[in-house]
């Protein structure tokens, strides 16, 4: 008898499981496009990166001087990138994010500062946030968007064009 319940139990479930609604990510568009710009140590953006363009341009800290190379990420990046992005619910972040002051627990140093425009399709979002303050555990909406902006970071430092540039300062990269 108990056997029958398990198994009658198990099938319920599975049935359950399978019926329920599946929240799916929206297709990336056509259109797909973002503007990564990382102002870590400086008021002056170090990489800005315009997907839509296809271009970085790369300000060695302490320079005023731009060099601006060609740089395509590959489909499989942009789509790691879109996929992370819609994952934390990018296109929904305020345009100014800020840490809420009950859920610091510390600061770090050196800071990075960074700008993130993003369309797909007809929506679009455009986030600034100064990536200073250690936070709670439970507050995962910092911990998600530094995810991100690390993404987009180590996958243009991933390219050989991109290693091939002077190095920034110590500390600084």
């Amino acid at each position: 008898m108990k056997i029958k319940t398990n198994v009658a139990v198990l099938l319920i479930t599975v049935v359950l499981i399978s019926c329920s609604p599946k929240v799916a990510t929206p297709p990336r568009a056509d259109n797909f496009a973002f503007v990564f710009q990382d102002f870590s140590c400086s008021s002056i953006p170090m990489y800005v990166l315009d997907t839509a363009s296809g271009k970085l341009v790369y300000t060695p800290l302490g320079d005023k001087t731009s060099t601006t190379i060609s740089l395509q990420l590959s489909g499989e990046e942009i789509e790691s990138i879109y996929q992370k992005a819609t994952s934390i619910g990018f296109f929904e972040y305020p345009s100014e994010f800020v840490v809420p002051d009950n859920q610091v627990i510390g600061f770090h140093a050196p800071s990075s500062t960074y700008q993130l425009s993003m369309v797909n399709d007809d929506r679009t979002n455009d986030v600034h946030w100064t990536d200073d303050k250690l936070t709670k555990p439970s507050y995962t909406k910092a911990d998600q968007l530094r995810e991100l902006m690390k993404l987009i970071d180590e996958t243009i430092k991933s390219h050989p064009e991109v290693q091939q540039l002077p190095k920034p300062e110590a500390g600084c990269a």
